[in-house]
């Protein structure tokens, strides 16, 4: 039904555009495959393994498709040419480490809604600002809570997974997790990509080792 409603939406909203959308210069698959292979630079100077990549959206953006993926499979074979087979693997595994493993979910790294000035001052907004912004007093400690809950969720989800029985939710959950890694290593990832799947992580960290096995609440009360 989400689906339905979002797509509806966004159909309607390009047949309003004044030009609609050229579909010949959207976006091409190769061109996302092209930033993920690539290490980034981002604030603070710190590394982002296949993050946005500017150089390759500027010789990209605007583009036929033909001369986006021609462009984008050169990035690709120049790359593979020059890494060994213990670098993409190396990358790789930094790459799903910091994709899966950021509790903040890549906030705070793009964009320039923290570096704009506070619209209003008051007594009732500051505690949103200790809380939310980087430089608020409290936002180390919301860091850590988040970054421990969403390792704590991953711990217990995987175990789960692990030892539950074969059966078609532990089918359904695991391919749906393993398609969703193979997408963020192959193309250009994040870590908000990895937030859209918490709902699976939290369904298989809750389900029970087998399905023949449930929680039998009048034995509890």
């Amino acid at each position: 039904m989400a689906l339905g409603v979002s797509t509806s939406i966004t159909f309607l909203a390009t047949r309003t555009l004044p030009h609609g959308i050229d579909k010949g210069v959207e976006a091409q698959a190769l061109t996302y495959v092209a930033a993920g292979l690539k290490t980034q630079e981002q604030q603070y100077a710190l590394p982002c393994f296949g993050c946005f990549d500017a150089e390759v959206s500027k010789r990209s953006y605007g583009y036929p498709g033909p001369v986006q993926n021609r462009r984008a499979l050169r990035d690709i074979k120049n790359h593979l040419a020059s890494s060994t087979f213990g670098d993409i693997a190396l990358f790789e595994l930094k790459k799903f480490t910091q994709t899966w493993g950021d509790g903040m979910f890549f906030a705070w790294l793009e964009g320039e809604d923290m570096k704009s000035p506070t619209i209003r001052e008051s007594s009732l907004g500051s505690f949103p600002r200790i809380l939310g912004s980087p430089s608020g007093s409290w936002a180390p400690l919301r860091v850590v809570v988040n970054q421990g809950v969403w390792l704590a969720l991953l711990t217990t989800a995987g175990w789960k997974l692990l030892r539950r029985k074969p059966d078609h939710l532990l089918i359904f959950v695991s391919g749906t997790l393993m398609g969703a890694i193979l997408f963020t290593l192959i193309f250009q990832g994040r870590g908000r990509y990895a937030f859209v799947f918490s709902p699976l992580l939290i369904l298989a960290a809750l389900a029970p080792r087998s399905s023949g096995e449930s929680i039998d609440c009048r034995r509890h009360s």
